[in-house]
């Protein structure tokens, strides 16, 4: 793991200005930790959320409410959602395991790095990481996508982004300049040369 310099703001305008190419948010880390601890994230600074983002499940007249901070745990044993959105508690259930699902939150769940094995190995430098090609194209790829373009196979890991999907859920993003809201299917992307990345979450806006 590289150094870093760990900052703990106390708003949320304070975090969004601390925001950019090489700071990263920290909420639950249940995914950022192994990526820093493998050397596939190296950011400079790393910003602190807990307490900051919105948590919790609240019933609105359109529908339901999810705070980018909710733990997986939360989701899963909703009343709530077990009686009106059964898949989406159903899909925090079968998310890796009780100790990650108490810290993993939903915000994480849908930013998370693929987990292919190629691109989670620190010494194969495929596509993903700015490499030449894809190795899961003619290597192991059992699990990998069937359908789709774009030079990399590997499949967005969110265990709840296809059930919210489903729902038709949209996701608010908030950065320095102000807010927007966007169906969740377009925070996804296929990476390409220019954006090898998943998302269209901007360097300084947070879900």
């Amino acid at each position: 793991m590289r150094p870093f310099f760990f900052h703990r703001p106390t708003s949320l305008e304070e975090a969004l200005g601390l925001l950019g190419p090489a700071a990263r948010p920290l909420a639950g880390g249940t995914d950022l930790v192994p990526l820093l601890k493998a050397e596939l994230a190296a950011p400079e600074h790393l910003v602190a959320l807990r307490g900051l983002l919105p948590a919790g499940i609240e019933e609105q007249p359109e529908g339901v409410s999810l705070g980018a901070a909710t733990t997986l745990r939360e989701i899963e044993q909703s009343p709530l959602l077990a009686a009106r959105y059964a898949a989406l508690a159903q899909a925090a259930a079968q998310a890796a395991t009780p100790q990650i699902r108490n810290e993993a939150t939903l915000g994480g769940n849908l930013l998370q790095r693929p987990r292919c094995w190629y691109f989670r190995h620190p010494d194969v430098r495929c596509w993903l990481k700015g490499g030449g090609d894809c190795p899961a194209r003619q290597g192991e790829n059992a699990r990998h996508a069937l359908f789709g373009g774009g030079a990399c196979v590997a499949v967005h890991p969110s265990d709840l982004a296809p059930a919210l999907v489903a729902f038709d859920a949209e996701v608010r993003l908030r950065g320095r300049h102000g807010e927007r809201v966007v169906p969740l299917e377009e925070l996804f992307a296929l990476p390409t040369d220019d954006e090898r990345r998943e998302t269209r979450l901007a360097e300084d806006e947070l879900v």
